[in-house]
């Protein structure tokens, strides 16, 4: 029996690419201030100004800045996702929690501004919604490999605390890559001891 033939993705048309790079350019203007004065305190006029365009422009392709910073944040998780992918489960050794670590800092790295972004917004008192939706896309994505993340999620009477230590441990394993793609050899102690945390939660949980 043969096998159905899979049709090829027609190559995008000249408006569709026109409109992508003009998106992306609008993510990376936006980016760049929501890093450098705060996601509250930038305007739409500001990014615009930012992006070499003019409002109503912007409006043509995003309704408000929310719907920005969701187009930026779903760009750096996708990334995020695909480093959990390579973590190996359901309970890896410490070695391989400390070789995918070291991916994640080198994409940290890569990805230095928006990992900024949302890691400082995702822990703000005024967290917006766009982040803590993507931030459960992470979070799904490391209980659909490691059980341990999986069973924090779950209903009962010892889910406050599962989830307290599940933030905790996510918490602190974002800002030490933060600080290990900001200061190698100084961020390097901070890493372990995250990485501790991170060993002592999928051990516990499991």
């Amino acid at each position: 029996m043969s096998s159905p033939s899979v049709e090829p993705c027609a190559p995008p048309t000249l408006q569709q690419a026109r409109k992508a790079f003009a998106r992306s350019h609008i993510c990376e203007a936006a980016r760049d201030l929501f890093f450098t004065q705060g996601y509250a305190a930038t305007t739409f006029d500001q990014i615009a100004r930012a992006a070499g365009t003019r409002r109503t422009t912007l409006y043509s392709h995003f309704a408000d800045k929310a719907e920005i910073l969701t187009a930026i944040g779903e760009a750096y998780y996708d990334g995020l996702c695909r480093i959990v992918e390579e973590l190996p489960g359901p309970t890896p050794t410490r070695a391989e929690i400390d070789v995918w670590i070291d991916s994640l800092v080198l994409f940290v790295i890569r990805e230095r501004t928006p990992a900024s972004l949302m890691i400082g917004l995702g822990v703000g008192k005024d967290t917006p919604p766009a982040v803590v939706g993507l931030s459960l896309k992470f979070r799904e994505a490391l209980a659909a490999r490691l059980p341990a993340f999986a069973r924090a999620e779950e209903a009962g009477p010892g889910r406050p605390l599962r989830q307290a230590w599940l933030r905790v441990v996510l918490r602190e394993l974002s800002f030490a890559c933060l600080e290990a793609a900001r200061l190698p050899e100084e961020g390097r102690p901070i890493l372990t001891v995250a990485a501790d945390l991170f060993e002592r939660f999928i051990t516990d949980q499991h």
